[in-house]
């Protein structure tokens, strides 16, 4: 059902914006930032958490209308040739979340050596922290409609526009855990440690790496401003917003396929900034900050008490060239 869904969304976009980039040929005055309405990027995300290198795909979907009804004439400039709209759809990957757990555990083990017909044995001590590492993959779909609130072209080299948005976005993100152990000290004696408790709370070995999956379901709501400022080499791209936030959490308990379901809602803040290089290449560098400001009741996943930081590199196409496939 949601495939079905994503892949409608996805036709709209592409059949709305095909006849608005044919309208557009016709018009008179043409918008500097609609070079391409229609765009797809391709790219990596990193994560420094695995050295300095790229890991997982990023990808976007967008359509981005400057004015849906864009004016004619240079003296027409009413309220509705400063509406806009920009929808898509995109994947991403946040940078691994490490917790390291305050509390040290600690591990007692007997190492028995036969020597001959009698045994040694040696009284083990380890202590260790738990490492709990987070890697979130996120699918959102987004509308965002805008309304131009301030523009500059006096400048044939800059050309900037200041945006006021209205956003509405669909989040499905997988969250997997890996609990490490990282030992920190092992002491080893040959009576029994005067510190151990008795009955021995003894283990025969260390536990091993723990895993587990948890799906988070997100709907957001928010309000921000929205920069675009267009140079002969690019573009630059800067959103911040903040709204409401509903989220539904799902965890996986056991292999058995058992699992808990959470509900929650709150305050959210998004910042979204892309570098787009236009005279040659069309790489794309972008930057995403999401974090919570305020969830009612107690914190449903770990990694939400923190900002989630997203880098990544991408290579973006314009296709423009599909209004000519439904022109008659």
């Amino acid at each position: 059902m949601k495939t079905k869904i994503i892949k409608s969304i996805t036709l709209i976009i592409l059949l709305y914006g095909s006849f608005y980039i044919s309208a557009q040929e016709n018009e008179a005055i043409k918008d500097t930032f609609a070079y391409s309405p229609f765009s797809v990027s391709i790219g990596y995300n990193f994560d420094f958490l695995d050295g300095i290198k790229t890991n997982e795909l990023y990808a976007d979907l967008k359509i981005d209308l400057p004015e849906i009804f864009p004016s004619k004439t240079p003296k027409t400039n009413n309220l509705w040739n400063k509406i806009g709209l920009e929808a898509g759809a995109y994947q991403l990957r946040t940078l691994s979340f490490l917790d390291n757990f305050s509390a040290r555990n600690t591990f007692r083990m007997i190492d028995a050596q036969r020597i001959d017909s009698t045994f040694l044995f040696k009284y083990i001590t380890i202590q260790a922290e738990k490492i709990r590492r987070i890697t979130r993959e996120n699918l959102s779909i987004f509308i965002q409609p805008k309304l131009k609130l301030k523009e500059n072209n006096s400048n044939e080299k800059v050309h900037s526009r200041l945006n006021l948005l209205f956003m509405a976005e669909y989040q499905r993100s997988v969250l997997d855990y890996t609990l490490d152990l990282n030992i920190v000290s092992a002491d080893t004696s040959l009576e029994v440690p005067s510190d151990w408790p008795i009955p021995y709370d003894l283990v025969n070995r260390l536990p091993l790496s723990e895993k587990g999956r948890s799906f988070e379901y997100n709907i957001n709501f928010g309000i921000g401003l929205g920069l675009q400022v267009k140079t002969q080499e690019g573009n630059l791209n800067l959103k911040t917003s903040m709204g409401y936030n509903r989220i539904k959490l799902v965890q996986k308990l056991d292999d058995s396929g058992n699992s808990t379901l959470k509900k929650g809602s709150g305050f959210f803040y998004l910042i979204q900034a892309d570098v787009l290089e236009t005279k040659a290449t069309g790489i794309k560098l972008g930057l995403e900050v999401r974090g919570i400001i305020h969830e009612s009741g107690q914190q449903l996943s770990l990694d939400r008490a923190v900002p989630n930081f997203s880098i990544y590199l991408a290579k973006q196409f314009g296709l423009k060239k599909i209004g000519e496939l439904f022109k008659p």
